[in-house]
């Protein structure tokens, strides 16, 4: 998880999708945090589809999608100009018993600015 944190504070999501891919054969399971991390790298890449693609990976993987996954996963709709993407995931989060925060409305609302 750090390695992939470090990766999308300096904008590495390549990196940070090949560290998460790679996980599993290193005998290491990614987490929530990882997933949230990993996403948050694609939102700073400005790469809805990959972050969006996280997102649904994570109930295959065991995992339960967070307010912080959802805000990363909106952000990156907002950031590639998906802002009703963005809206049908904020109205998906109560499906997945997550409620909808101060963050994930700001980046909701953001997303429509544009």
């Amino acid at each position: 998880s750090a390695a992939i944190s470090a990766c999308e504070k300096g904008g590495q999501w390549q990196i940070a999708l090949d560290l998460l891919s790679l996980m599993p054969d290193a005998s290491v399971v990614p987490d929530e945090i990882t997933y949230n991390a990993a996403i948050s790298a694609c939102e700073k890449g400005w790469q809805w589809q990959r972050a969006l693609g996280l997102l649904s990976c994570m109930p295959h993987a065991r995992l339960v999608p967070s307010e912080i996954t959802y805000a990363a996963a909106i952000s990156a709709c907002d950031k590639g100009g998906q802002w009703k993407l963005a809206l049908d995931l904020h109205g998906s989060m109560p499906t997945s018993s997550v409620l909808p925060s101060k963050n994930t409305y700001s980046a909701a609302i953001s997303a429509c600015e544009k």
